[in-house]
């Protein structure tokens, strides 16, 4: 049996983690065949049609400008759920590099690194992301950026603790001494056994991702409109929460299933692999 399908025997028992695997999947799956699912484009003012109910070619009803709000939903889901899968695959990148070499190496390279993350640890994730963002400009890729400088350094510090628990196993001892190179031991002995930990902290924090992406796209600062972003939807409709709140309702619920479903799912794995600890 593959690690895969241990893992997947196992969630199958747990009813929370397997409920949010398939509101993940139903989310992953709108979002990739967003242009086949949405009955309008999602930008397509039609003024007649403003803040109607739901009817026919518009499940879910229309927005202010006359937008439908399913459609915007549908390829709000590509921009949120791809910007935080983003976000996630650079900092494991980065930190991975960072954290393994940290670890493994010691000595002086580990001190500049961690005193290097120490900078960044030291100030408050969100605050820290607020400035670099109000440096550089509202934007989406601007977000992107300061969210991997801002958060790099908690990572790498978790991977790096991570190796340190491995770097006096016997099976790395002995493939020093046989003279195996580093750089394979850290791909070949150390990589394959952090993988599943590593895994299941960017599943964990992935909804931390689409919050913090949403929540600045809300201020103006992330995704501008007219782009269709869960966070742009919100701010959109505020100004209509008591006469038109299912406008707020149905981004607010996205966000909600899909923060609250990773956060299940990654609990549930970090339970079944007895990993301790906060990751």
């Amino acid at each position: 049996m593959t690690l895969f399908q241990s893992y997947y025997s196992e969630l199958k028992q747990r009813k929370p983690a397997l409920v949010s695997m398939v509101i993940i999947l139903i989310l992953v799956l709108s979002a990739l065949f967003a242009p086949l699912l949405a009955p309008h484009d999602p930008e397509y003012i039609e003024l007649s049609k403003a803040l109607s109910r739901p009817q026919a070619g518009y499940p879910l009803g229309a927005d202010h400008l006359g937008r439908c709000v399913f459609s915007r939903l549908l390829f709000g889901a590509r921009i949120s759920l791809g910007a935080a899968a983003l976000v996630m695959i650079c900092n494991i990148s980065i930190s991975i590099a960072i954290g393994t070499v940290a670890g493994y190496k010691g000595g002086w390279i580990d001190e500049i690194f961690m005193r290097l993350g120490d900078i960044f640890l030291a100030f408050p994730n969100l605050v820290l992301t607020l400035v670099i963002v109000g440096m550089m400009g509202p934007g989406l890729q601007n977000v992107l950026i300061a969210m991997v400088i801002a958060q790099w350094a908690w990572y790498a510090r978790i991977i790096r603790g991570m190796v340190l628990g491995l770097r006096e196993s016997n099976f790395i001892l002995a493939a020093k001494v046989s003279g195996i190179s580093s750089v394979k031991i850290i791909l070949h002995h150390i990589l394959p056994n952090i993988f599943s930990q590593v895994f299941i902290l960017a599943t964990i924090n992935v909804g931390w991702a689409i919050l913090h992406i949403s929540g600045f796209s809300f201020l103006g600062l992330g995704v501008q409109p007219p782009a269709p972003e869960w966070g742009v939807m919100l701010k959109d409709s505020r100004s209509y929460f008591w006469s038109d709140p299912l406008l707020m309702l149905f981004p607010g619920l996205a966000i909600s299933f899909a923060v609250v479903s990773f956060n299940l799912l990654g609990d549930a794995l970090k339970e079944i692999a007895g990993v301790k600890g906060n990751l």
